[in-house]
């Protein structure tokens, strides 16, 4: 039992000489396009800064979205800019890269989840950090299929 003990605490306290870095930031969420939608219908979310659909989890109103994409456009003299300055945490100010931040569009987009109607958060967590967002989504009544296939055409 001894050796046990003592073999799990080495295991738990071993450690190796890498260094991990990760930041911790706000993600702002600027505006979502279309704002009113039915479950299973896509949106897209802009926002700042976005990582990758694998990392990005969307919550809407406690229940989680599918993510399908995330975008970068016009970004590359941003990043370029703050690695030069120096500005690698999110959190930081890079006033120098100001000008070249203004092109850079980063959206995410993802599948209304099937929710009753109403208005509803959204709440994304990245790479990056997490939102704390004032958006809100309309998720709208999905048609009830009743398998009439009966026309209407006056017969």
């Amino acid at each position: 039992m001894w050796t046990l003990t003592l073999a799990l605490f080495g295991t738990l306290t071993a450690c190796d000489d890498t260094d991990e870095v990760f930041y911790s930031c706000q993600v702002t969420l600027s505006e979502l396009t279309p704002t009113e939608v039915l479950p299973g219908e896509t949106v897209v979310l802009t926002g700042k800064p976005m990582s990758s659909a694998a990392d990005s989890a969307l919550w809407i109103g406690g229940s989680s979205a599918q993510v399908t994409d995330v975008t970068r456009a016009d970004c590359e003299a941003c990043d370029s800019c703050k690695t030069t300055q120096g500005c690698v945490t999110c959190g930081e100010d890079c006033d120098a890269c100001y000008l070249d931040c203004l092109s850079c569009v980063e959206t995410l987009s993802f599948v209304a989840p099937d929710l009753t109607a109403g208005q509803y958060n959204l709440q994304l967590f990245n790479l990056h950090g997490v939102s704390e967002s004032a958006l809100m989504l309309t998720l709208g009544e999905s048609p009830t299929d009743t398998g009439d296939t009966a026309s209407d055409s006056g017969s």
